[in-house]
């Protein structure tokens, strides 16, 4: 997610069960310390209390589309670098659990 002074990055959780859902979000909660020490930095653990589904995500709060044009690239690359760490941090846990 681009916006306009940040880039974001996350994993929403929404398997079209809520109770499944946050099953899943708690079981990834659990290994929280272990999910971060993996990512390299603090993840909000969002469990959207009354809706469907859940989300962990960072925000990268150094640039979005309202930045100098100049500068997308890098942001651009920012924004891969952390979905690819945090794929890389939760795809462990998430094969664990059978998801």
């Amino acid at each position: 997610v681009i916006g306009k002074d940040c880039g974001i990055v996350e994993l929403y959780i929404d398997r079209g069960d809520s109770n499944e859902n946050k099953a899943i979000f708690d079981q990834l909660r659990e290994h929280a310390e272990t999910i971060e020490q993996s990512f390299g930095g603090k993840l909000t653990w969002e469990p959207l209390e009354n809706r469907r589904a859940c989300r962990v995500k960072y925000q990268d709060s150094s640039g979005g589309y309202s930045s100098p044009e100049s500068e997308w690239p890098t942001i651009q690359c920012r924004m891969v670098d952390a979905m690819t760490k945090l794929e890389n941090a939760i795809m462990p846990h998430l094969k664990a659990l059978g998801v």
